[in-house]
């Protein structure tokens, strides 16, 4: 039987296992979707806005605009957080950033990719999310096994990652942690 289309994984990850999907809008813990299909790898983040730059609203001064810039930009060098095996040799392709506390241009998004940007929410009570969609292509996509996720080191008040993954015949839910961060399926 033909695997499920990408975007077909990535829409039943959302809805699977809830068991260690994040909760609603937790300070320090994050979702992350995982998504191997053919030779492409997706990987989907939901993160609390304030556990990437320590404040949900949106950017009013210098320093929290700046705040916003730096941690789209380390989000955008995506390829050193979501490190592949060397083997699979993956390339990243594309990234895509969204909150509704930080304009497009905050997070380096264009008029052309703004739109088509996964769509970030907010929750009751001023809690603002950041989303990302990374996604890479595996010229050896049989040597994909795993990855290293490197999020915590860039985001230190990030705490936990809740992970689906649906790789191949592989579904299954983790939690990462700073101590924990490789995902193997």
């Amino acid at each position: 039987m033909r695997a499920l289309p990408l975007l077909c994984r990535a829409a039943l990850l959302a809805a699977a296992l809830p068991l260690h999907a994040a909760p609603a809008h937790q300070h320090g813990v994050a979702a992350l979707n995982v998504a191997v299909e053919d030779d492409r790898l997706h990987v989907t983040l939901e993160a609390p806005l304030d556990s990437l730059v320590g404040f949900e609203h949106p950017a009013r001064t210098p320093a929290e605009q700046h705040a916003v810039r730096d941690a789209a930009a380390r989000l955008r060098d995506a390829a050193t957080l979501f490190v592949t095996p060397a083997a699979a040799r993956c390339r990243l392709e594309s990234v895509r950033l969204a909150s509704p506390a930080a304009s497009p241009a905050l997070l380096g998004e264009t008029a052309a990719t703004s739109a088509a940007t996964p769509h970030a929410h907010a929750e009751a009570a001023g809690h603002a999310d950041l989303d990302g969609e990374f996604h890479f292509r595996c010229a050896a996509p049989a040597a994909l096994r795993g990855l290293e996720v490197n999020l915590f080191a860039a985001f230190p008040r990030l705490r936990t990652l809740d992970v689906q993954v649906a790789a191949g015949e592989h579904q299954r839910g983790a939690r990462l942690t700073p101590a924990g961060r490789r995902l193997v399926w």
